[in-house]
């Protein structure tokens, strides 16, 4: 498993919690922030997400909602300096499955 990691939560990442629609649901992201500093949890490797290129990224489900088969949120987060020896965990999106809006926004926030 290896140490914790640092956290880094990008300004506009900290401001998507704040946005999230319930207390329950930022507790549950604050808590899955934590699992993946902790390195309890895992998230799996992004790629070419709708020709966005995150291939440094992952992300992790989280909400649920009984009317979809997937989790409505996304956590977007990358590793550094990379995924063999990371010592930071860099937070860059929270945001809503539908449409790629998470990709969308990560992809921006990256400069890509």
């Amino acid at each position: 498993m290896g140490p914790q990691l640092e956290v880094q939560i990008l300004d506009e990442c900290k401001e998507d919690i704040l946005r999230l629609p319930s207390k329950n649901l930022q507790r549950l992201v604050i808590q899955k922030i934590v699992d993946l500093k902790n390195r309890e949890l895992e998230g799996a490797p992004l790629y070419n997400q709708g020709g966005r290129d995150l291939s440094d990224c992952r992300k992790l489900y989280v909400g649920a909602n009984p009317a979809q088969r997937k989790p409505p949120y996304r956590i977007v987060y990358r590793l550094l300096p990379d995924e063999t020896n990371p010592t930071i965990l860099e937070v860059i999106v929270v945001g809503r499955r539908e449409g790629l809006a998470a990709y969308d926004t990560a992809a921006r926030r990256l400069g890509r």
